[in-house]
């Protein structure tokens, strides 16, 4: 049995807190104080470069994140949580929990997390996903084979060359996936081929990340074969409520630029607003290599009917010796925790019988359950927050002070309407 913890990350003016729910020792909070930033962690790690050097760097940066959960005081659950798994052969089902605000958190590289003997998912002890907490539902995940694959490779003539042909290989020697490809891979023949049939359950991209500015991209073509960057906003609105898992092979698809608004400007998240339950996406760049490994590795594991999360972990070990195990970043927000993505084909005739309400009712509590508790979180905010203005006195609270009530109070309202909806 797996065992299911969260963390929650909270911003509450200039302070950052965290809280642990479903732990082993319960729930518990504290104020977490950032180790590094993420251009510290690349700037360690380039220095390091490959081998035995960027292997100690890996494990002191894993080891300094888990040491400022210690320090919060939500470490301890996790330790007891992962020795109990241990115990009983299990895993630990980690699940890291932002608001949409919290940039700089999310901007972090969780993956690398280091107990002090392991890397807890290099080494299989803890599986791990991130989750963005804002006021709308979540979606369905699964679907019934075969999996459908779109494959959108492109390797535009002014960018360096990409062995596009190799994953496309790959892929297709994988049973139990159906494999299409877009030719030309442009955003024009992207749309059209949404609208035809079979509709893809997978959008899979091999080709070049782009983080500038603020803004993430990845590189489709134009029509005389140069880069056309398509950014986050752009290709939302291609594929909203569209697909169920976008896979993005490419660098930096799911870094978070601390000069971004919110995390959803990063092209992963971006996606997950649109309603994919689940993306996929590279925090830092990675070879060619790596590249195809994991595209093996983890389709080979979920056409086996392994989770996401589980194939993630497969990944993982296949990309260890190369050091780019950490990179790939998996973005869940479904009302399955594990990502279950292919089920049972069911040949009855159409109609909602008696399983498959139990499901909806299942996704309806899960659903409601998710509200409340970012509403528990929100009411925790304002609370906070009033407290805080209550010092200044009356007529003196700071304008940026009275917009953020403002904020959670608005929030608040809309979750309310929410939960009205879904429970009455």
């Amino acid at each position: 049995m797996v065992a299911y913890i969260q963390l929650q990350f909270s911003q509450r003016l200039s302070e950052t807190w965290v809280r642990i729910d479903e732990g082993l020792l319960g729930q518990s909070e504290g104020l977490f104080h950032q180790p590094f930033t993420a251009l510290q962690a690349a700037a360690r790690l380039e220095e390091a470069g490959v081998g035995s050097e960027s292997r100690l760097v890996l494990a002191d940066l894993g080891k300094e994140l888990v040491a400022a959960l210690n320090q919060a005081g939500v470490g301890e659950a996790l330790r007891v949580a992962v020795n109990q798994a241990r115990a009983a052969q299990s895993t630990v089902l980690l699940q890291i929990r932002f608001d949409e605000g919290a940039v700089a958190l999310a901007s972090l590289p969780w993956e690398l997390l280091h107990d002090g003997r392991r890397h807890l998912l290099a080494a299989g002890a803890v599986d791990m996903t991130r989750y963005i907490t804002y006021g709308e539902s979540t979606t369905s995940l699964s679907v019934q084979a075969p999996l459908q694959v779109l494959h959108l490779g492109a390797s535009p003539k002014d960018l360096p060359a990409l062995d596009i042909e190799l994953s496309v290989s790959a892929l297709k020697g994988i049973p139990g996936l159906v494999v299409s490809t877009l030719t030309p891979p442009t955003y024009d023949a992207l749309l059209e081929r949404l609208e035809a049939e079979p509709k893809p359950h997978i959008v899979h991209f091999d080709g070049h990340g782009l983080v500038e500015g603020g803004t993430s991209s990845i590189c489709l073509q134009t029509a005389d074969g140069r880069c056309d960057p398509v950014d986050a906003d752009a290709l939302q609105n291609v594929l909203y409520g569209r697909i169920a898992l976008v896979v993005l092979n490419a660098c930096q698809t799911s870094a978070v630029d601390t000069s971004m608004a919110t995390v959803f400007g990063a092209m992963a998240p971006a996606l997950i607003q649109t309603g994919i339950p689940a993306v996929v996406g590279m925090q830092f760049p990675i070879a060619d290599r790596s590249a195809i490994r994991f595209t093996e590795a983890f389709y080979g594991a979920i056409a086996r009917g392994e989770t996401l999360t589980r194939a993630m972990s497969a990944a993982r070990r296949w990309l260890y010796r190369e050091g780019t195990w950490h990179i790939p970043t998996l973005y869940l927000r479904t009302n399955d925790p594990e990502g279950v993505l292919l089920r049972p084909a069911d040949n009855r005739a159409t109609g909602k019988d008696t399983h498959d309400l139990k499901k909806d009712i299942e996704t309806l509590r899960e659903e409601v359950k998710a509200l409340r508790e970012l509403l528990s979180t929100h009411r925790r905010n304002l609370q906070y927050l009033r407290q805080h203005a209550a010092i200044y006195g009356a007529g003196a609270v700071p304008l940026h002070l009275i917009n953020q009530i403002h904020h959670e109070e608005q929030a608040i309202e809309k979750i309310e309407g929410e939960l009205a909806q879904k429970e009455g």
